[in-house]
Order: structure tokens, then C-alpha cells, then sequence
């Protein structure tokens, strides 16, 4: 097994899928709440030499605290839109690394592989935009979800690619 036998294809859609999943327990949705408190708590910490006192520490964790209950990522899915995203973003991931897999133990993928990837990202990108246009996530974006929607995009552009590739072969 061997990934040079990975196409330019396959190797985006493996590495954007791996980063996905990685992106995905990043923070994905804040509320105006949530990103006061992270201020506050930017504000207790010690700046340079100066030490932090007992009641900046207690005042920096009930902040801290504070804004992990407003924040969310994709893997804290709670309403049956956000199920779906995180369906999406793991058949997306999945497929992609499979396919990947296959490809480098020198066998040629069932097209559906990559073709499932490519489809999860586009379907998974477009309930984000749901998710995202209902304000039901939060009316904050944090940058897991900015990365997220880049990795789902260069999953689609992998499958693309890939699927060009399989076409020349044949």
C-alpha cells in the first residue's frame, strides 16, 4: 500500500476529509453572550510580568465557563438540522478516506465512493447555508466553521477531480 498512487484527486479529498474531522470539534457557532465572555476572559488574563490575582482567576474561569456553554462545534448536535450536517460531514469524510485507501492498495475505487463524497460535501454544504440563514446555531460564526465549509468545498473539488481522472483512465 502505497498513497503515491493516489491521484490529485483523491489526495485533496483525503487530506481536506482528515482536516474536517479535525475542524469539526472546533468551535462552529457563538452567540453575542458567548463572545462577550471570551472578551472578559482576554481581559483577566496576566500581561506580562504582571501577576494574575485570586479574583482575576475566579472572574477568567466563570468567563471561560461562560462561553463554552454559548459556543458550539459540529459534533455538539442537538436539533435535527444539525444531526443532519454532522451525517453529512462524517459520509462526506468517510467516503473520501476510503476511497483514498482503496486507491492506495492498488485497486480502482467503485466510482460511488468518491461520487458519495462529493455529493455529502454539496448536500452538507447547502444545509449549512440552511443552518446558518434559520440563525437556529447562533448568530455568532466562529472559525470552525469558515474551515469546515473550505474542507467540504475542497472534498467537492477532490471528487471532481478525481472523477475527471477515472474518466481518462477508461
Amino acid at each position: 500500500m502505497t498513497f503515491l498512487r493516489l491521484t490529485p484527486g483523491h489526495t485533496l479529498a483525503f487530506v481536506a476529509a482528515l482536516a474536517l474531522l479535525l475542524f469539526a470539534g472546533l468551535d462552529w457557532y457563538t452567540t453575542a453572550q458567548g463572545a462577550e465572555a471570551r472578551r472578559i476572559e482576554r481581559l483577566q488574563a496576566p500581561v506580562g510580568d504582571e501577576v494574575q490575582t485570586p479574583r482575576s482567576q475566579t472572574v477568567a474561569e466563570a468567563a471561560r465557563r461562560s462561553a463554552e456553554s454559548y459556543e458550539r462545534n459540529a459534533w455538539q448536535a442537538d436539533e435535527p438540522l444539525e444531526w443532519l450536517v454532522l451525517a453529512g460531514l462524517l459520509i462526506a469524510a468517510w467516503s473520501a478516506i476510503i476511497a483514498a485507501f482503496v486507491r492506495a492498495r492498488g485497486r480502482r475505487e467503485p466510482d460511488w465512493l468518491m461520487r458519495s463524497a462529493g455529493w455529502a460535501a454539496v448536500l452538507t454544504l447547502l444545509l449549512i447555508g440552511l443552518e446558518v440563514a434559520s440563525g437556529s446555531a447562533g448568530d455568532r460564526f466562529a472559525l470552525g466553521l469558515v474551515l469546515g465549509v473550505g474542507a467540504l468545498l475542497l472534498i467537492v473539488m477532490g471528487a471532481l477531480l478525481s472523477r475527471h481522472h477515472i474518466v481518462k483512465e477508461a
